[in-house]
């Protein structure tokens, strides 16, 4: 494969050749940048003539409590501060008539927004909570910070959160929820 190459850029400071690319795909980040509305006016500036945009970011935190439970815990106990509103994050896209409007006011066109909704599976809760302070460093530096008391506190609130999740077996099953959204 000859025609593909990789390289680390910023997406708020695309430095690429203006209509250099067919296609842009960025999934879970544009929600996290400082600046997405400079980021998208960047994709726009190095996609060809019909060249195309695909997204994904996170839909509410009422739908992805995979996700939303151990931090709303933590925001409940001032282990972990609210998010402020405007500010990047998980859930910052999740309003589609937003995310049309930031589109379109970025160049792009025939613009289209879904939701797509699935399941996050973890074997246990144990497993559940193990690859959420892994994979989530915010969520496990604030959990670092908590006596054990507190901790335990949080955790068997979370695994209260997510108990309609859990098959017989112990497994989880929680239902998670993505903006996705194309435009040329």
């Amino acid at each position: 494969m000859g025609n593909v190459e990789f390289r680390v850029l910023d997406g708020q400071q695309i430095d690429l050749d203006e209509r250099s690319f067919d296609a842009v795909l960025c999934r879970w980040g544009y929600m996290l940048m400082a600046d997405p509305d400079v980021a998208l006016r960047g994709t726009r500036r190095v996609l060809r003539e019909g060249g195309r945009l695909a997204l994904a970011a996170w839909d509410t935190p009422d739908r992805n409590l995979w996700m939303s439970a151990p931090v709303m815990q933590l925001i409940a106990r001032g282990a972990f501060p609210p998010p402020e509103p405007g500010a990047p994050g998980p859930f910052s896209m999740a309003d589609t008539a937003q995310l049309e409007q930031r589109l379109a006011s970025a160049g792009f066109q025939q613009i289209e927004t879904d939701k797509v909704e699935f399941d996050h599976v973890y074997p246990s809760f144990d497993q559940y909570w193990e690859m959420s302070l892994d994979l989530g460093a915010p969520l496990a530096a604030a959990m670092a910070e908590l006596d054990g008391t507190t901790v335990a506190e949080v955790r068997e609130a979370v695994r209260g959160v997510l108990a309609p999740f859990a098959d017989v077996d112990g497994a989880l099953r929680i239902p998670a929820s993505a903006v996705v959204a194309a435009g040329a």
